[in-house]
This record gives structure tokens, C-alpha cells and sequence, in this order.
């Protein structure tokens, strides 16, 4: 940009900040951008908020899913060796019909 170019913009950037209306314009708009900003990162706070939620409660369901193969992994052994199905449901923490289940299998 050359100097004439220059000097007739900041001639404008003035005679702009003397309008009142002009600077009402220009202070609507920037608490327009502002208002625009804060809800997309607000939005981006809530997404990350759903995703660690999300993380969390895929943990905790795989936590849940290994307690429970380890259950039936104790009560194989159970019934392997010989203990009746009663006492294999009852130390192993799965339910009766769970156990016979895995009897047949």
C-alpha cells in the first residue's frame, strides 16, 4: 500500500471515530462477533465435556464387562470341578440361570 493510500484510510479510520452513529455501528458489531465467539466456544466446551463424559462411561462399561468375564471364568472352573451349580452361583456372584448356561456350554 502506498502512502496516499494509507493516509486516506486513516483520514477515514478518524473521521469515522466523530461519528456517533458510526461508532454505534461499529460497537453493535463487535459485541455481535463477541456474542458469536462466546457461544462457539462455549459449544466447543460442552462437545469436550460429552466426549471425556463419553470416555468415562466407556470405562466404566468395561470395567463392568471384565468383572463379569471374570465371573464366569471362576465359575468355569467351578463346574470344572465338579462343585454344585447352587455353589457356583452363589462364590461366583452370576445367577443361577447364568450358571446352567454356561453348564451347557
Amino acid at each position: 500500500m502506498d502512502n496516499s493510500a494509507l493516509q486516506e484510510a486513516m483520514e477515514k479510520r478518524e473521521a469515522l471515530g466523530r461519528d456517533p452513529e458510526a461508532i454505534r455501528e461499529y460497537e453493535a458489531c463487535h459485541k455481535a462477533l463477541m456474542d458469536q465467539l462466546s457461544a462457539i466456544k462455549e459449544n466447543e466446551r460442552r462437545q469436550q465435556q460429552r466426549y471425556e463424559e463419553g470416555i468415562e462411561k466407556g470405562k466404566e462399561e468395561g470395567k463392568e464387562e471384565g468383572r463379569i468375564e471374570e465371573k464366569r471364568a471362576i465359575a468355569l472352573k467351578m463346574l470344572a470341578d465338579g462343585m454344585p451349580i447352587e455353589q457356583v452361583a452363589n462364590y461366583s456372584g452370576l445367577s443361577l440361570k447364568e450358571v446352567k448356561k454356561l453348564k451347557k456350554n
